[in-house]
């Protein structure tokens, strides 16, 4: 997996694929239960990939979502946030073993699926998005000032801080 790393005891970012089959069988000797795979855009959206992706992530007992996602401005940026928020809340209550985890991937492991795993920290704990950006960048180095090299896209920045300002606190569900 190019760009791997922990954000929390459950959930895991990285970026594309470098070989299919093992990757998927690291992913199982590791635990993680669910792929939420944000790598492919509306334009390079291969159904024949993604269906041998899946197809081979179920053969070991892993959940898999494809979620077409183009970085920079989409008018349907929340209902793609939305439909990933549903996906990760799903796997989060249903994977509920200590040693249970979800990847969400994209091409590079900096953006796409950055945002959105921001986005669901945000909606999920009610917290705004410089925190959670900043909880995300601080992940791998608790003890220095150091903070972990992400790129999240302007669009979504700017996305983000708006739905989820300073002073944000979502309505509990």
């Amino acid at each position: 997996m190019l760009n791997f790393r922990q954000i929390d005891n459950k959930f895991s970012l990285s970026g594309g694929w470098v070989d299919v089959p093992s990757d998927i069988k690291w992913l199982k000797r590791c635990g993680f239960k669910g792929v939420l795979d944000l790598q492919f855009t509306t334009f390079d959206y291969n159904r024949a990939s993604v269906l041998t992706i899946k197809e081979a992530c179920n053969e070991v007992g892993i959940e898999y979502q494809a979620l077409p996602l183009d970085d920079g401005p989409n008018d349907d940026i929340g209902t793609r946030f939305e439909v990933a928020y549903s996906t990760l809340l799903d796997w989060d209550t249903k994977f509920n073993n200590r040693n249970d985890k979800i990847l969400v991937k994209c091409g590079a492991g900096v953006s796409r699926s950055v945002a959105t795993l921001a986005y669901f920290f945000c909606r999920r704990d009610s917290r705004p998005y410089n925190e959670i950006k900043s909880l995300i960048q601080r992940t791998n180095y608790p003890y220095s000032y150091e903070t972990m090299p992400i790129s999240v896209d302007a669009f979504f920045e700017k996305w983000l801080k708006e739905r989820f300002p300073a002073n944000y606190e979502y309505p509990k569900e």
